[in-house]
């Protein structure tokens, strides 16, 4: 679908409580074309995209400020949460990497075997302590384990989250929570340290969750949760028909497809009743 320069969205989104109307505006801004495996987003605005071995780090104007070959290492996840940190991870070797914003390596290739992880399918970064948090479908378990590569926490008998579930696509932390998403069956959540805390049942085949609401990607449509109840607060019919993941990041759009990044601008608008 052949997108305007200047198209705009309008999402109606209740809000009773102030009286008002609220209007969610997405306005397209560029396009990335490329067949990116993956992507992520820095506080800053800057860009990272994986194909194959190669990462491309492009500014918030998409200029390429660096580009690195990792040669025997394929990510299947980069996360740039952290300020001047990047975390890779594949998925084939069990192996991770941490790269600086030059997207220099600075601890060499870290083979999570070394940590007795047989079967990990998830790494994510944890903003409780400079650690970082491993999901191992083997043994169904979940690890924290610090920048001295030891494991400080050990959460066991997970057996309950994978039953009759494909194996899940995302971990993140977001409002003090770590969130893993089984695709098509729900999203779990435990605190910071590892505790258990809810499981919320949910078609997906994306999700992402910004202060109380989740954004849940399914059929061409983002739909806009209320939490913790999950209530149905709006839904946003998206622009391109083959979006495989999104972003939201610093009031920006990210939709992903087989041969492009498109970036949206979003605002917001009130309208007394």
């Amino acid at each position: 679908m052949t997108i305007k320069k200047y198209f705009i969205i309008s999402l109606f989104c209740l809000a009773s409580f102030c009286g008002q109307t609220q209007h969610l505006n997405i306005k397209f801004l560029d396009s990335i074309h490329g067949a990116f495996f993956n992507y992520s987003i820095d506080n800053f605005g800057n860009i990272y995209t994986t194909n194959k071995d190669v990462i491309v780090k492009l500014s918030p104007k998409f200029d390429t400020l660096f580009s690195t070959s990792l040669k025997s290492l394929i990510p299947s996840t980069i996360e740039s949460s952290k300020s001047f940190r990047v975390l890779i991870f594949d998925v084939e070797r069990g192996v991770i990497s941490f790269l600086d914003n030059t997207l220099t390596n600075v601890k060499g290739e870290i083979d999570l075997a070394d940590l007795n992880v047989l079967q990990s399918v998830l790494v994510c970064e944890s903003f409780n302590g400079n650690t970082f948090w491993i999901l191992d479908e083997g043994s169904q378990q979940l690890l924290k384990v610090n920048q001295s590569l030891e494991i400080i926490s050990r959460i066991e008998n997970l057996n309950f989250l994978f039953n009759k579930k494909e194996s899940p696509i995302q971990m993140f932390e977001r409002n003090d929570e770590l969130v893993i998403h089984f695709p098509n069956h729900g999203v779990a959540t435990f605190d910071v340290f590892g505790t258990y805390l809810k499981f919320y049942s949910i078609k997906s085949t994306w999700i992402s969750i910004e202060k109380d609401y989740l954004f849940s990607l399914n059929n061409n449509q983002i739909i806009m949760y209320h939490l913790p109840l999950m209530d149905e607060y709006s839904i946003l019919e998206l622009p391109m028909n083959n979006c495989s993941s999104f972003k939201i990041v610093n009031q920006k759009l990210y939709l992903k497809s087989k041969s492009a990044l498109q970036v949206f601008s979003i605002s917001e608008t009130a309208n007394n009743k």
